[in-house]
């Protein structure tokens, strides 16, 4: 990469200064026009562009830029490479969504990325059998394909999704919410390894940062921000990979849900993304259809049998078994175990759907192992305490950034976490420009 030295350290240092998300580092890189002058800056012409007391003046002011280079020395010792923001080698999807990372960390290379499909795969850590059988069937329609699978590298779908790709030889990214000299989960450490040489593995988080309970939600706008589609195999209610949902609506990327038998608890999430009005997913060849006017190549690998869209396979060349897999839920399988809940003579026009989710989710019990009954008769959603706090800091019939919605107690994270839970819950709505307001005027 050839980036100025110098100039890189400052950007580091101003990427250890802001909070995962929040547009603050990007108001004062248009203002000061570098990481650099930032660093320069003083206090009173730094509160002219945030908040006086927002947390990224306070730890501007501390100076720390040792910090930076000993972050870009570990880079170096663990042959790991740095994507800044503005560098030809930045994921050309991210430059267009909000909150986007200053820079990233990565291992590896995917040959082709911005000009290729790229779909975001995420789920439950709890995968059933039906759930592993969908990841596999539809992320292999996917590779064979050409597709660029996308997802976080957690137990569960994420490992389905990511292993599928790299046992067929095919390019995957995994964006891991730590640092990668300190890999979350272990489990998969060997499979990380295999993809930094044969795809990518990327963190906005430095080497040796820890995961923790926020970094998951933070790095979850990354997956969707990279992908063109989003796909969701399996979610329950409460599921993370809802957030990534939340986040793909928001921009503006093509979600799809895998469709599940109504009394599975892990489908409670995927059945309702549907129901909202995300795209059903039953084999890749269903989100591969949607983009084959964008990405032209895909019709090389895709034929016509009946009235259905199929797939021409490829070998696989390498065999990594998904972590966790002897302990798959039985789920669905004594139901089928098969991906496809949908007749297969449906007609591609039959499954036309808009580009986004247009409602949301009404409402959320507080049982989510309710009965279908009890589930349905609930007639409002049991905010927990965080929820309660940020839903009453927006005024009534005003929109709102989320950053003025942040404070001592709650971060921009951990607000656009909470943001993304109102919306599904449908308290609260997402506007254009990044706004948010209470839903109906409340």
């Amino acid at each position: 990469m050839n980036y100025d030295i110098e100039k890189l350290v400052y950007l580091i240092w101003l990427s250890t200064c802001s909070n995962p998300g929040s547009e603050d580092a990007f108001r004062l890189l248009d203002h000061f026009g570098g990481a650099r002058e930032i660093f320069e800056a003083d206090r009173a012409d730094l509160s002219n562009v945030v908040r006086a007391d927002s947390a990224i003046i306070a730890k501007i002011t501390r100076h720390d830029i040792d910090k930076a280079r000993d972050i870009l020395r570990a880079c170096r010792e663990l042959d790991i490479d740095i994507l800044p923001y503005d560098s030809e080698e930045y994921p050309k999807r991210l430059t267009g969504i909000r909150g986007r990372p200053l820079l990233l960390y990565a291992r590896g290379h995917v040959d082709g990325l911005n000009e290729r499909l790229c779909v975001g795969v995420v789920g439950t850590r709890n995968i059933t059998n039906y759930g592993g059988n969908a990841t596999v069937q539809i992320c292999t329609d996917l590779c064979n394909a050409g597709a660029v699978i996308v997802s976080g590298g957690a137990l569960g779908v994420d490992s389905y999704a990511n292993c599928t790709a790299y046992n067929m030889g095919c390019d995957t990214v995994v964006v891991l919410g730590n640092g990668l000299a300190n890999p979350y989960p272990s489990e998969n450490v060997e499979l990380f390894r295999g993809i930094s040489k044969h795809g990518m593995v990327i963190s906005e988080y430095p080497p040796e940062a820890p995961c923790s309970k926020y970094t998951f939600p933070e790095r979850n706008r990354i997956i969707s921000g990279m992908s063109d589609a989003v796909l969701v195999v399996e979610a329950g209610l409460g599921s993370g990979s809802l957030i990534t949902a939340g986040c793909a609506v928001r921009q503006e990327r093509r979600l799809y849900a895998v469709p599940g038998f109504i009394d599975a608890k892990y489908s409670f999430g995927t059945n309702k993304l549907i129901h909202d009005g995300a795209s059903i997913c039953r084999c890749g060849a269903d989100i591969l259809e949607d983009f084959r006017e964008s990405f032209s190549y895909l019709s090389e690998s895709m034929v016509v049998r009946g009235k259905e869209w199929a797939i021409v396979p490829r070998g696989k060349n390498r065999q990594m078994r998904p972590q966790g897999q002897e302990k798959a839920h039985a789920g669905q399988e004594t139901r089928g175990g098969t991906a496809h809940l949908v007749n297969e003579t449906t007609a591609p026009e039959d499954r036309a759907v808009p580009e986004r989710i247009k409602k949301k989710m009404e409402t959320v019990p507080a049982d989510l192992n309710a009965s279908p009954a009890v589930r349905a008769s609930s007639p409002s959603p049991q905010l927990s305490d965080n929820e309660k706090i940020v839903y009453d800091r927006i005024p009534a019939g005003t929109q709102v950034l989320p950053e003025t919605l942040c404070g001592d107690d709650l971060g921009i994270t951990e607000v656009m976490s909470i943001l993304t839970m109102l919306e599904l819950y449908g308290c609260v709505e997402t506007l254009p420009g990044g706004f948010c307001r209470r839903k109906n005027g409340g």
